[in-house]
């Protein structure tokens, strides 16, 4: 092998390594010998703003979030959505200038049905200047799998 990709492959290794988080960290016994779970070190986050639904959950609690529901009123109606959030339909031509009533530093938790629509409207809401976006990772379908509640409309 050549150095140079030794190298390489070492300076790889320890990147990867130093990213873990220490999951694997030898866990305190409670008094019945059992390992105690430890709550994650770091959030999960990925590069497109998607979060899971617990996380997304605590997100929204916050008074200061503003949540948006991009699916169409008639989806909303059939499933339900999550209190507090309001309604622009992604499938409308004027979906970016409802936007414009938000402030592009403000917290923006956006969901749909699984995660398509919200998915790209994370992209041209990251596009226009919003820089707090969080997107509901698997969408609604997500949301319910995990009991999470929803109002009817």
């Amino acid at each position: 092998m050549k150095p140079t990709f030794v190298l390489l492959l070492l300076i790889t290794a320890l990147a990867f390594n130093a990213c873990q988080s220490d999951q694997n960290a030898s866990k305190p016994a409670n008094k019945e010998g059992a390992a105690e779970t430890k709550k994650p070190k770091h959030k999960i986050v990925n590069m497109m703003g998607k979060i899971p639904p617990q996380l997304f959950a605590q997100k929204v609690e916050d008074p200061n979030v503003v949540l948006v529901d991009l699916r169409t009123p008639a989806e909303i109606k059939e499933t339900g959505i999550i209190k507090g959030a309001v309604n622009i339909d992604y499938q409308t031509n004027n979906w970016q200038d409802q936007f414009s009533k938000f402030k592009k530093d403000q917290t923006i938790l956006v969901y749909c049905a699984v995660g398509g629509r919200s998915g790209e409207a994370y992209t041209q809401l990251q596009q226009m200047g919003y820089s707090r976006l969080f997107d509901l990772q698997g969408g609604l379908y997500a949301w319910m799998k995990e009991g999470m509640p929803l109002e009817k409309q």
